[in-house]
């Protein structure tokens, strides 16, 4: 009687591999009529390796449909490929059936891999923005990390979905075994690690992305594989991107360079296993900080001859804006419309990417005035030159779109002198913007709602059908003061002289500006940590050159501010008296004599 058709599992094609020994050493060999022609303790089942040698394998089974035997614990014949076996039913007449492949490796529980050390071998990596060009402020762009593998040889890490992790060289971090074991005493030589468990083990990651404050306390951010991705995505992967909620400030001449920064961390808890034998618990792995820039947004007032923000368009900005050009204007807005489209699932910036959008569309049209100014009297501002020559922008503008920080205020008024004839006020929420569609409501609508407060009603000299109060009326235009952005000063010298006898020391303190009550002062000189940790420090420079000093603070409401100072250490020229002399070569004393 012929052969019947029969498989073999685990060590089949697209199954789990097979071992000697435990987890994976027990095959089930499934078929039809594997009783007939064979007899249940007759027949036998071979493994045959490479060298074509075999062993009769133990059976614990034998039915109709399924036969149960194991493989040994150790291999049964020299070293060979994990791809180079084959089982073979054997009838009871000595007969041999057709082989079929198996793969089968080295058991992963006699010599179990350290999974909680390649764990700790593990770590972030975070791709920061590049820097903006020059004349554009720092903002809040997604920050890119991923986690990386170490690269052993015979380990290949993956994702739960199958995705190999990518990985670093680091020849120093992969010192002694990756098998638990006793590790050899301090002063012998560790071998570098390599993997003589198996020809390629599998390490599957479970992966758990995170953020914080400086002080662990959780902060609104997303994270997600990618910008497009929905919210619901998975993130359980090695790549992600991180988007946090930036602290907003008033972009101005003074904040172009230094706008607060808010430091957060990255985090990640990782799970390894093996063939879902060898699992460890979740496990932190060191975070990575992250300095995330304000959102520096420009105020700007859009004033458009037509309802609903058409037609012509006069912009204005205040003085202490750093842009004194439209041209210069343009790409900072571009720029801030991308930034704020990738936060628009974040607080209300999806509100406030409806009011740049119409902004950034509108201004490269034709028909476009540009004023640096914070009061201007509209009839100062020609029209277009098409018109006659003494039109200007007075009694033309009936829409009007604000940008800015929330609190930024505009003003107003139909009278260019006095503002009791018509007057309000456009103050700017937390969704850094408001649109006026049209000034012939009474009052002005604002979207978003309320925005708009009539400080003096206008008088209605022509009550017929054309009498909309505030449209074609506007006169006098006042922006409020700028908005203060919080920073840090550094007070102290810029230049301390080094003595030979007794070194240099400077004394520095802090003058924070707009913060709130200080939760942290952090020190640092050259990329070393002083301490203590109060606001004033006294820092000790050993050698001539130039040093920075800079400082770290958080106030109570997170927000983190960070300044640097360059300070110049050179020789003290009254130490020459010092025996051997040191100052010889200083330019305001060429010549030293001792004992001066």
């Amino acid at each position: 009687m012929s052969c019947p058709t029969y498989s073999v599992v685990p060590g089949a094609p697209n199954s789990v591999q097979a071992t000697f020994g435990p987890p994976n050493n027990q095959l089930t060999i499934t078929g039809t009529s594997l009783l007939d022609g064979f007899g249940g303790t007759a027949g036998s089942i071979l493994l045959v390796c490479g060298n074509n040698t075999s062993i009769n394998l133990r059976l614990v089974s034998w039915t109709d449909r399924e036969i149960v035997t194991v493989l040994p614990d150790s291999r049964p014949c020299i070293s060979d490929q994990q791809n180079n076996y084959h089982i073979q039913v054997q009838k009871s007449s000595g007969e041999l059936c057709p082989p079929i492949p198996i793969s089968i490796s080295d058991s992963v529980i006699s010599q179990p891999i350290d999974l909680e050390r390649l764990a700790r071998l593990m770590r972030i990596e975070a791709q920061l923005p590049a820097p903006p060009p020059p004349g554009q402020p720092m903002q809040p762009e997604p920050i890119f990390a991923k986690l990386v593998a170490p690269n052993i040889s015979g380990v290949v890490f993956t994702d739960q979905q199958g995705n190999t992790l990518p990985v670093y060289s680091d020849p120093h971090a992969f010192e002694g075994s990756i098998t638990e074991g006793v590790s050899p005493p301090s002063h012998m030589p560790l071998s570098p690690i390599v993997s003589d468990l198996l020809p390629v083990t599998v390490v599957k990651v479970e992966i758990r992305w995170s953020a914080s404050r400086d002080d662990g306390s959780s902060t609104e951010f997303l994270v997600k594989p990618n910008l497009s991705a929905p919210l619901d995505a998975n993130t359980q992967i090695p790549n992600v991107a991180f988007l946090f909620k930036p602290h907003v400030v008033e972009l101005t001449e003074n904040s172009l360079r230094t706008a607060p920064l808010q430091k957060r961390k990255l985090h990640v808890q990782v799970k390894l296993s093996v063939n879902n034998v060898l699992t460890t618990d979740w496990i932190d792995l060191p975070f990575v900080e992250v300095f995330i820039p304000s959102l520096q947004i420009p105020t700007v007032l859009a004033l458009y001859q037509g309802i609903n923000l058409t037609q012509r368009i006069l912009i204005l900005v205040p003085s202490s804006s750093p842009f004194k050009y439209l041209e210069k204007l343009i790409p900072v807005l571009e720029k801030l419309n991308t930034v704020v489209f990738a936060l628009k699932e974040l607080g209300f910036f999806a509100s406030f990417l409806v009011g740049l959008d119409s902004l950034v569309n509108n201004l490269p049209s034709v028909g476009v005035d540009y004023r640096v100014t914070d009061d201007i009297k509209l009839n100062d501002i020609l029209f277009e030159p098409d018109f006659p020559r003494d039109a200007t922008w007075e009694d033309r503008v009936s829409s009007i779109l604000f940008i800015g920080p929330q609190g930024k205020k505009v003003h107003c008024q139909n009278e260019s002198n006095i503002d009791t004839e018509g007057a309000f006020t456009i103050t700017i929420g937390e969704e850094y913007h408001v649109i006026v569609p049209t000034l012939r409501a009474n009052p002005p609508r604002t979207e978003p709602v309320n925005r708009l407060e009539v400080t003096a009603r206008p008088l209605d000299l022509d009550p017929g059908n054309h009498s909309y109060l505030f449209d074609d009326t506007l006169s006098t235009i006042i922006f409020s003061p700028p908005i203060p952005a919080v920073y840090v000063n550094i007070v102290g010298p810029r230049r301390v002289s080094l003595g030979r006898s007794y070194g240099g020391i400077g004394e520095y303190t802090i003058d924070p500006v707009n913060l709130d009550i200080l939760l942290s002062v952090a020190w640092s000189s050259n990329g070393s940590v002083v301490n203590p940790v109060s606001e004033t420090t006294n820092i000790s420079f050993v050698n001539t050159g130039t040093w920075w000093v800079q400082v770290d603070v958080m106030d109570i409401n997170h927000v983190h501010v960070q300044n640097r100072i360059n300070v110049i250490v050179e020789e003290d020229p009254r130490d020459c008296h010092i025996d051997p002399p040191i100052c010889c070569t200083h330019p305001h004393l060429p010549v030293c004599e001792r004992d001066r």
